[in-house]
């Protein structure tokens, strides 16, 4: 087991969800930027997965906006009891991005909360094949994380040796013709209500982006338009 991976599991995520409780309980999934723009865009998903989902607050908003059957994965075994605890029909697993114990195109939508800033890095292929695999042809994935102009690194503020990953995480999915982007846009970390007018954060380490994607394999490769 990778040494970030093993750190969420054996702890630190149920740490990071007490030093979290409140706040999370707090939420407002009516003041949620992935459910604005999932609203805003008219999404009527049927199946939903959100990785990285604590105890499944943002599953709750959209299952009461979409109607939508939730499903979730989260480090944190404590997290995940309080959210069957909260809504038992969920299905909420314990686990990590990189393996979803889910069948091949299970969900037609896939949603990454800010999580993958704490991915080990050799293990984002398989992230994204994962996510790839679980969503049906025609499905969206939305990414919902730290998006800066280059990669780079933070210390980790609550385990030394752990860092906070940034990068443009789309990409791990635009990249590949299969998938197009049909939303993106840019919020700050630091605002809880989200302003989704508001403008593009100042300083690049708060920047927070909104990326919707749609796998089509039948548009990803046309026939040659050079014939």
């Amino acid at each position: 087991m990778n040494e970030q991976k093993a750190l969420f599991l054996k702890g630190e995520g149920d740490q990071w969800s007490a030093r979290n409780r409140e706040a999370l309980l707090a939420r407002d999934p009516k003041n949620d930027a992935v459910l604005q723009v999932i609203a805003a865009l008219q999404m009527t998903p049927k199946r939903v997965l959100e990785v990285g989902c604590a105890d499944g607050w943002r599953l709750r908003g959209v299952e009461a906006q979409t109607g939508a059957a939730c499903s979730g994965v989260e480090p944190s075994a404590e997290a995940v009891a309080a959210g069957l605890k909260l809504s038992a029909h969920h299905d909420l697993k314990t686990g990590t991005a990189d393996v979803l114990d889910f069948a091949d195109g299970a969900f037609d939508m896939v949603v990454y909360g800010c999580c993958l800033t704490y991915c080990d890095r050799k293990d984002l292929f398989k992230v994204a094949q994962e996510g790839d695999r679980v969503l049906a042809d025609g499905g969206f994935i939305v990414v919902y994380e730290f998006c800066t102009d280059i990669p780079y690194r933070n210390a980790y503020a609550h385990k030394p040796g752990a860092y906070c990953y940034k990068m443009r995480y789309a990409d791990l999915f635009s990249w590949n013709p299969i998938y197009s982007v049909v939303h993106h846009q840019l919020v700050s970390h630091h605002n809880v209500v989200a302003d989704l007018a508001s403008a593009i954060p100042d300083r690049m380490d708060e920047r927070i982006g909104i990326t919707v994607l749609r796998k089509s394999v039948a548009d990803a490769y046309p026939d040659n338009p050079f014939k």
